[in-house]
């Protein structure tokens, strides 16, 4: 996603600011977010920045229709004058965090460990969302990684085949930052989050985390 916010690697940029909008964490509640968006519409003025602090997925049982709602919400911010792409900043939570990481399953040295923990932490409706069977994934992590491969392969394909998904994951940032510095946006750090972190050696695919 061009220019989602002016970025670094890790963080984003937001031009000077008149008010910044935070959204905290969605969780697939898809309709929840419309309303929100419609009372935010109703209410932008030019000098507005949006922020979105993370956990898009997991737990709520409409995660792509979220996903669609944050592009579709995007695009409509982006049609007023006077409006940039670096005006909305999109970071990554805990959850998008476990998506990256289970998208490189096949890379841990206890796939199926790592797998339950993360269907603890609410990763299930993430997956079922893209059109994947845990069951099977259970499975694939005891006949090693070839056929774990397959099945994230699978979901990979799915997430690629769903319009702008994998560009609004790519784009993901830790922190949103102004151009003056005198505030920083950034997601909490959850039980979720650190539970990640310590599995996360787990992976030794040398990818971004």
């Amino acid at each position: 996603m061009n220019g989602t916010a002016a970025t670094t690697d890790m963080f984003a940029r937001l031009r000077g600011a008149r008010r910044i909008w935070a959204v905290a964490a969605i969780h697939g509640e898809a309709e929840r977010l419309a309303r929100l968006h419609d009372q935010i519409a109703a209410r932008f003025a030019d000098g507005d920045r949006i922020v979105y602090l993370g956990n898009y997925l997991g737990h709520g049982s409409a995660v792509t229709a979220t996903v669609d709602e944050l592009l579709d919400f995007r695009r409509r911010v982006l049609a007023r004058p006077r409006t940039f792409a670096c005006d909305l900043a999109f970071l990554r939570g805990a959850q998008e965090e476990m998506w990256q990481k289970l998208l490189q399953l096949q890379f841990a040295a206890n796939p199926g460990e790592v797998l339950a923990w993360m269907v603890r932490a609410g990763i299930e409706t993430t997956v079922q969302a893209y059109g994947a069977d845990l069951r099977q994934g259970f499975a694939a992590s005891r006949d090693g990684p070839r056929t774990i491969t397959r099945w994230t392969s699978a979901l990979r394909s799915a997430m690629n085949a769903a319009p702008g998904h994998t560009t609004l994951f790519a784009a993901l940032r830790h922190a949103a930052v102004t151009e003056d510095e005198r505030l920083r946006a950034c997601r909490r750090r959850s039980d979720a989050a650190a539970g990640l972190a310590r599995r996360c050696l787990l992976v030794g695919s040398g990818g971004d985390s």
